[in-house]
């Protein structure tokens, strides 16, 4: 079975398990469509229903993620003359607004040049001169600031490149034990992990109406009973947008999309949003 094929096998059984929960009607798995729709569900009367799925992607979370791969790298190299200082740290950037509000993904300065050099140099500098007073701003066993309340007497900002593009530095205390790491890391090192992902207000609109344009481009004669918009992973994909936390915002963003769409409706009678996460014990929501 192909990649594709397997994540809407899994697809379905969440759907299924959740129009179950919703609606109170059991469907079953009956096959994969072929060459669609994507599956086949089996109602208790015997009926066949043909489901067709896909996905709202922010594309640009994992390339940014992969981006800051080499930055992590490098910040931990930096950071080795005072490694033991920071163990059992969980440390996290969240990219300055101005940057995301770009066009994404966000991009940093290639990381041998002057720029990438003086961002690691910040960095470095930052807790080497100023993590013990961070790491308790915020109180309790967690602490943070904004990069650009850090100034110097004169005005100008202490960490000029890392501000730039990063707008505030999160730290975490956690036991050994907690520490989880997208690379391997010394008992010593701190755990710095993928930055915080923010969107966007047009961001889920654009991603929506990519996912219905997939269906919309296939033509009248691709049509199924059901269409599932989804924000479920695939497995081992690492995607931590939030994007899937915002149940309401996409299924009325989906709502008035559709709207606009009459053709889609025409051609999938019904049409669901499956939320990644449960919202107000909610993960299915009819949009049309």
């Amino acid at each position: 079975m192909s990649d594709e094929a397997e994540f809407n096998r899994f697809a379905a059984e969440e759907f299924i398990s959740e129009y179950h929960r919703e609606t109170g009607q059991v469907r079953r798995f009956r096959r994969m469509g072929d060459p669609f729709p994507d599956v086949i569900l089996e109602a208790l009367n015997g009926d066949e229903i043909g489901v067709e799925f896909v996905s709202i992607v922010l594309a640009f979370v994992n390339q940014e993620h992969s981006y800051f791969d080499r930055y992590r790298q490098a910040f931990i190299a930096a950071l080795q003359p005072e490694a033991p200082r920071f163990r059992n740290t969980r440390i996290t950037l969240q990219p300055h607004h101005d940057r995301i509000e770009r066009v994404r993904p966000m991009r940093l300065p290639k990381i041998n040049s002057p720029e990438g050099r003086a961002l690691v140099a910040d960095f470095a500098n930052l807790l080497a001169e100023r993590f013990e007073d961070l790491s308790v701003i915020w109180g309790g066993a967690d602490g943070g600031a904004l990069l650009g309340d850090l100034g110097r007497a004169d005005g100008t900002l202490s960490y000029p490149v890392l501000s730039d593009y990063f707008g505030a530095i999160l730290f975490h205390r956690v036991s050994h034990q907690e520490i989880t790491s997208p690379i391997s890391v010394s008992v010593d090192e701190p755990v710095i992990t993928n930055p915080v992902i923010l969107y966007c207000d047009t961001e889920p609109a654009t991603a929506i109406r990519q996912a219905l344009g997939t269906k919309l481009a296939k033509g009248s004669a691709y049509s199924s009973e059901v269409l599932v918009v989804h924000t479920l992973l695939k497995a081992g994909v690492a995607d931590v947008s939030g994007i899937a936390m915002a149940a309401d915002e996409l299924s009325n963003l989906l709502r008035e999309l559709l709207a606009a769409r009459p053709e889609l409706t025409a051609r999938f009678p019904e049409i669901w949003f499956l939320n990644r996460y449960f919202a107000n014990g909610k993960r299915l929501y009819r949009v049309n």
